[in-house]
C-alpha cells in the first residue's frame, strides 16, 4: 500500500538534502539491479539480468532492435537456401576481447557444444534442429537442419563465444565475448563491472565503464539514486515511489510502452481451477484497471495474450473479460460453487495463491486476492523465496500465481508454454495444459516458414488461449526508466534490454568524434 511508504519518501527527502555520492569519472555509469546473474556465459544464462548483461559482452549473429526486428549483428550476409539450409557470412575483421578474430569455427564450435551437450544448456531444445554446420572458411559457413524450423533464425541472437572457450568449459577462464563491452570483474551478489571494449566492430560505445550494483531492497536502490550513488535505474522502482522520483529535481522517469507480459496461473488438475467457468469467474472478478491504476501508477496496458499489440502476430481475441463481479458470481453459481450464506463470511471454497516473497508483489498477489473474496472465493496468500516458488511451479505443486513473461518476441512461445509436451521438465507448460487443437496449431507454427501463414496459425492459437483460459492476462508492463537528469542518451527498449547503455553520457562530457556503437 502506498502509506507504507510514506516514511521512507520522508527519509529520502532529508537524505537527498545531503549531498550526491563520492564523484565518479563522466564517462562511469553505475546501474542499480536487484538480483544477481546467474552466468555470464550467453550458453548457460538462465535469468532476466544474466540475458540482459551477456547481451551487452557478446554478439550474436542476429540481435532484436528497437522495433523488436530481428536484424543482422556479427554477419554481413545471409540467404535462406531452402526451408532446411542457410548459408551465412560473417563480418570481416570482428575480434573478440582478446583480439583474436571471430571466425565461422567459433560459431560452429559454440553451437555444437550445445547441441552435442557439453554444456546443459537452456538452448539444447533449438539447436539439437541442427543436422550439420559446415564450415568453408573463415567468414562463410553453412547450417542446414534436420526439419523446417521457423524460430531458428532468432534464436541465433545468443552470443558467440571463442572456441577454446566453447570447447573447455573450464569456469576459471576469463568469460570472452565480441559485444561493445567486456567483463572486467564478477562479484555475485555485489557488482558486474564492464569495460568499453575499443574495437568493438560497430564502433565504440559512449560510456567507458559500467558498473551494475546489485542492491536486493527496492528502497535502498531509490536511495542510492537519490544520493547520487547510481546513475540509472530500470523496471524496479516500486510503482508507490514513482511520484515522489518524478517530483525529485535531480531524477527523470521515462517510459515506453512495454512488452513483460504479467499473468495468473492456474493448475488445471486442480478440481477447482479444472473448470472453466471457475476461471472465467475468476477472470471477471479482478479490476484490472483499478489495479493497473492503483499498483502500478498506470505505467502498463491491459493484456489480451502472450503477444504484445506491437508484435507482428498480434491478434485482439473476441472473449474478454472485464471487470463484473455479478457475472463471476453467476458463474461460479454455474459451475455448482454457490455462496452458502450469500453476503455473508462462509466462501464458496478456497484457494492459496503462491507468490514472491518481494514487497510489493506480496502487494499485489493481497489485492488480487481481496477481488476474488468479493465473489465468495477464499484465497490464502501464500510468498515464497523465488527459489522455491519457481520449483514448487515447475512441479504442479499449487493452485493459484502469477508471473511475468520477460521480452517475448517468437510466437513459439505458445509450443513452449501450451503444448502438452512441454509439461515440466520438458517446457513450461505449467499449468498441464492440454488441448488437441492447440497442439496442432503450435507443432505448425513451428514448421511453416511464410509469417502471412503463420499470422494466421498464431490467430487461432490466441483465440484458443484466450476461450480456454489457461493463463488471465493481466497486463503488460512499461518499461519504465529513473534516471539521474545529467544523464543523457539513454534508449529503452520495448523488451527491456540494456543495449541503450552503449549509447549513454552526462550532459557535460564532450562528445566522442568516433562513430558510437550500434551505428551503420
Amino acid at each position: 500500500m502506498r502509506i507504507k511508504y510514506y516514511g521512507l519518501i520522508v527519509l529520502l527527502l532529508l537524505l537527498s538534502a545531503c549531498g550526491g555520492g563520492a564523484p565518479r569519472p563522466l564517462d562511469t555509469f553505475v546501474i542499480g539491479i536487484e538480483n544477481s546473474p546467474n552466468n555470464l556465459d550467453p550458453r548457460l544464462a538462465a535469468d532476466a539480468y544474466a540475458s540482459k548483461l551477456a547481451g551487452l559482452i557478446h554478439a550474436g549473429l542476429f540481435r532484436v532492435d528497437q522495433n523488436l526486428q530481428l536484424t543482422p549483428h556479427l554477419l554481413k550476409s545471409f540467404v535462406q537456401v531452402s526451408p532446411t539450409e542457410f548459408r551465412f557470412e560473417l563480418r570481416p575483421g570482428t575480434k573478440f576481447h582478446d583480439g583474436t578474430p571471430l571466425t565461422a569455427q567459433d560459431v560452429a564450435w559454440t553451437f555444437n557444444s550445445i547441441r552435442f551437450k557439453q554444456v546443459v544448456s537452456a538452448h539444447f531444445a533449438t539447436f539439437s534442429k541442427i543436422q550439420d554446420i559446415k564450415v568453408e572458411d573463415a567468414q562463410r559457413f553453412t547450417i542446414i537442419l534436420k526439419e523446417p524450423f521457423a524460430p531458428f533464425l532468432n534464436a541465433l541472437t545468443m552470443g558467440i563465444i571463442p572456441q577454446r572457450l566453447a570447447a573447455t568449459h573450464d569456469d576459471k577462464l576469463p568469460m570472452i565475448g565480441a559485444g561493445p563491452f567486456k567483463l572486467a570483474a564478477f562479484v555475485p551478489d555485489e557488482k558486474v563491472v564492464l569495460e568499453r571494449f575499443e574495437d568493438y566492430f560497430q564502433g565504440i560505445a559512449k560510456p567507458k565503464q559500467l558498473i551494475f550494483k546489485i542492491i536486493k531492497d527496492d528502497n535502498l536502490r531509490l536511495l542510492d539514486l537519490v544520493k547520487g550513488r547510481i546513475d540509472l535505474l530500470q523496471n524496479n522502482v516500486p510503482a508507490a515511489l514513482i511520484p515522489y522520483a518524478r517530483s525529485h529535481p535531480d531524477i527523470m522517469v521515462r517510459s515506453v510502452p512495454g512488452i513483460n507480459y504479467a499473468y495468473m496461473g492456474f493448475n488445471l488438475e486442480d478440481p477447482y481451477l479444472s473448470k472453466l467457468s471457475v476461471r472465467q469467474a475468476i477472470a471477471h472478478a479482478i479490476d484490472r484497471e483499478q489495479v493497473m491504476a492503483y499498483k502500478l501508477n498506470n505505467m502498463a496496458r491491459l493484456a489480451t495474450g502472450i503477444l504484445a499489440p506491437m508484435h507482428w502476430a498480434y491478434h485482439l481475441p473476441e472473449a474478454k473479460y472485464p471487470y463484473d463481479p455479478s457475472r463471476a458470481k453467476q458463474l461460479l453459481d454455474e459451475a455448482g460453487f454457490t455462496d452458502p450464506d450469500g453476503p455473508g463470511p462462509k466462501s464458496r471454497f478456497k484457494l492459496y495463491y503462491k507468490t514472491s516473497s518481494k514487497r510489493d508483489r506480496i502487494g499485489m498477489a493481497r489485492l488480487l486476492a481481496h477481488y476474488l473474496q468479493e465473489v465468495g472465493i477464499e484465497v490464502v496468500v501464500t510468498p515464497y523465496e523465488w527459489g522455491t516458488l519457481f520449483r514448487d511451479i515447475r512441479q504442479g505443486n499449487f493452485q493459484l500465481y502469477t508471473l511475468t513473461w520477460v521480452g517475448v518476441t517468437e510466437p513459439d512461445i505458445y509450443y513452449y508454454t501450451f503444448h502438452s509436451s512441454q509439461i515440466p521438465p520438458e517446457g513450461a507448460n505449467r499449468n498441464r495444459f492440454r488441448n488437441s487443437m492447440m497442439d496442432q496449431l503450435t507443432a505448425g507454427g513451428r514448421v511453416t516458414l511464410d509469417r502471412g501463414e503463420r499470422k494466421t496459425i498464431y490467430r487461432e492459437v490466441q483465440k484458443i488461449a484466450a476461450e480456454e483460459l489457461p493463463y488471465i492476462s493481466l497486463w503488460y508492463e512499461d518499461t519504465v526508466v529513473v534516471r539521474r537528469r545529467d544523464v543523457k542518451g539513454y534508449r529503452a527498449f520495448p523488451n527491456a534490454s540494456f543495449w541503450g547503455l552503449v549509447g549513454i553520457e552526462r550532459q557535460d562530457k564532450v562528445k566522442p568524434t568516433s562513430r558510437p556503437a550500434g551505428s551503420p
